[in-house]
This record gives structure tokens, sequence and C-alpha cells, in this order.
């Protein structure tokens, strides 16, 4: 099991306030726990393939950083003060979900095609842009859904 730091989970009420939950990420689910010393589990999400957006919450007082992961028909949001851990989060997870947003790990470069529904780019990753070089293809998918012949 890779255990990771216990993230705050935003509870499902009508109002801003926050409950303390505790997650263990083992394999392609999250396990979630009522407490660090609770040895019971309170929930197991499947996370394969689950959708991933990096989000933030800023108030008067302090700025939250966090996730969404959108699985299954559940939406469950994680937030903390520290940056550091949703980082740790997202980078233990990324292999498993998809992550929403491609900006965030690729630097977008020149166009090196355009079809009927797809661009080409030339990219490199954030961490790595002298390493590798990639050639992205986005796809939009209003530009799918107007076609008539429909793939």
């Amino acid at each position: 099991m890779s255990e990771s730091p216990g993230v705050k989970n935003q509870a499902p009420t009508k109002n801003a306030n926050f409950k303390q939950k505790y997650f263990v990420f083992d394999q392609h689910r999250l396990i979630m726990f009522s407490n660090d010393d609770d040895f019971q589990e309170k929930g197991i999400l499947h996370i394969k393939n689950a959708r991933l957006k990096k989000t933030y919450l800023k108030d008067s007082k302090t700025k939250l950083f966090g996730f969404i992961l959108m699985a299954k028909g559940q939406c469950i949001q994680f937030y903390s003060t520290d940056e550091q851990i949703i980082q740790t989060w997202i980078e233990k997870l990324k292999d498993t979900v998809i992550l929403l947003d491609i900006k965030d790990e690729f630097l977008m470069g020149v166009l090196l095609g355009r079809g009927n529904f797809a661009k080409v780019h030339a990219c490199t990753r954030k961490k790595d842009p002298e390493e590798t070089k990639y050639a992205l293809k986005t796809i939009e998918k209003a530009s799918i859904k107007k076609c008539k012949r429909n793939i």
C-alpha cells in the first residue's frame, strides 16, 4: 500500500465547512478512513481512469490548494493549505487518472498539423524540457458532436 499524507476532503454540505478525512492510495483505489489511527475502512473509490483537475479556493484568510477527482458518478474534492501535499498526491495519482488540464504537464510548442477534429502540437514535459520531444494530439469534443459522420 502506498500511503500518502492525509488531505482535507470537502464535506458534501451546503456551507464551506471541511471535514478531515484520511486516504490511502493503493493500486487503483483510494481507501478512506475517519482518522489516522482508524483501521476500519469507511469507503473505497476505484479511480482507474478517473478524471483529475487541479483547483484552489481563496477566501479572505487563506488559500487552499486542491484537486477534484471525478469517477463513476462521484466527485470528491481534496484541499490543503500546503501546496506540496497536493502536488505529492497528484504525482502519485497521475499514472492512474486522466489529467484534465494538459497544460499543467506540458509546454505546448508549434502547431504541426490540423485535421477535421484535431490539432497536433510539438510539446515537451515541463519537468524535463530538454529531454524528450512529443507530438501531442488534441481533439475538440464539440467538433465531433457537430459532425454528421459521428465516427
